[in-house]
């Protein structure tokens, strides 16, 4: 899943934008990251970033709770819809 992530427009306009097929948890960061590769992007982690989770009332994890699923039930979710998105964007 993606913790924190900062997307370059340059990256967005060649990648294209993070799937909203995927659900709550999990799979959008192993996803992205296959379609960066496709375009030889890579991945750079500054440690020195700190960000804040949550938002308002709502504390970090809370789209775990907004969904009513249970967090290993949106990884079975999610696992299947990645099955299916990367073979469609294989097949591109």
């Amino acid at each position: 899943m993606f913790v924190a992530v900062y997307l370059k427009r340059e990256l967005i306009d060649v990648v294209g934008d993070i799937s909203e097929s995927l659900v709550g948890y999990g799979f959008e960061d192993n996803f992205y990251s296959m379609q960066m590769e496709k375009f030889n992007f890579t991945w750079i982690i500054d440690p020195s970033v700190v960000v804040f989770h949550g938002w308002g009332e709502y504390p970090a994890g809370s789209s775990y709770y907004r969904s009513g699923l249970d967090p290993r039930e949106m990884i079975e979710v999610n696992r299947k819809i990645f099955k299916k998105i990367s073979e469609d964007a294989d097949q591109k």
